[in-house]
């Protein structure tokens, strides 16, 4: 797993493979959502600082989806800002809270400034963002 910590390799994995870009985010089983305030705050600030370094390696093959800490609503509504308009994410992926409350294929947009980030609904959507 080691060798996985150098955008590098994983370039050279993709290449072997014949792909042109990944998109990586944070497994669902380390949302951390049942965590307290004091940890999830912290933990969604550094798993989209770590992404975007990484992803900063190769921006036009490797993209992120950023992390919010769902559980702390209006902590959740900073990172997003944060995350959006300094961090450059492709969508955030609130997947296992907010699928239940909309469409599994309704995709809602949040403009802040220049940049856009899309809400994915379900983990098998593909992100983009809109210039």
């Amino acid at each position: 797993m080691a060798k996985w910590r150098d955008p590098s390799n994983r370039l050279a994995a993709m290449d072997a493979a014949g792909q042109d870009a990944q998109v990586l985010s944070v497994p669902s089983h380390c949302y951390m959502y049942w965590t307290e305030a004091e940890f999830a705050v912290p933990f969604a600030r550094k798993v989209n600082d770590v992404l975007a370094d990484y992803c900063s390696q190769a921006p036009n093959r490797l993209m992120f989806w950023a992390h919010a800490p769902l559980n702390v609503p209006h902590e959740a509504a900073k990172e997003i800002r944060r995350a959006v308009t300094e961090l450059g994410p492709r969508a955030w992926s609130p997947v296992a809270l907010i699928s239940v409350a909309w469409s599994t294929t309704r995709l809602n947009w949040t403009r802040y400034g220049k940049r856009s980030a899309i809400s994915m609904c379900q983990s098998s959507c593909t992100a983009t963002t809109s210039p």
